[in-house]
């Protein structure tokens, strides 16, 4: 097959911190992605945000609410990094790591553990079949 486009997708929870919007002062979501699962486990584990990735920074995800929705397209060049047969992983943080002002600074988003399977985190991939 051949990956014609990807589509990262989080559902918004809540924002906490200094301001009702944490993008103002921390900037839009780096997304790192691994081919195959961040510590050698899928199951999220602290070790998890200290992992290589396959590739750091591979895109990021802007401020832009839609239905309670962000998304951002996964560029062609980290198509690479998608497991077709397995495990992708991706990490999400924020571009500034602090803004210097002592207070924590978040956003929550919906994660695969909600009884609402439809506010799982989406990889949306378009394809071909040679």
């Amino acid at each position: 097959s051949t990956i014609k486009s990807v589509t990262l997708k989080v559902r918004d929870v809540a924002t906490t911190g200094s301001s009702s919007n944490p993008f103002g002062s921390m900037g839009n979501l780096a997304v790192d992605v691994v081919n195959g699962s961040f510590n050698g486990n899928v199951a999220l584990e602290a070790g998890d945000f200290q992992a290589t990735a396959s590739q750091n920074a591979a895109f990021t995800i802007p401020n832009t609410l839609v239905n309670s929705w962000y998304s951002a397209a996964v560029p062609s060049t980290s198509f690479g990094y998608v497991n077709k047969t397995g495990v992708t992983q991706f990490r999400l943080r924020f571009t500034t790591p602090s803004n210097n002002n002592g207070a924590a600074d978040y956003i929550a988003l919906d994660s695969g553990d909600n009884t609402t399977a439809s506010y799982w985190p989406q990889l949306v991939i378009t394809y071909s079949v040679p």
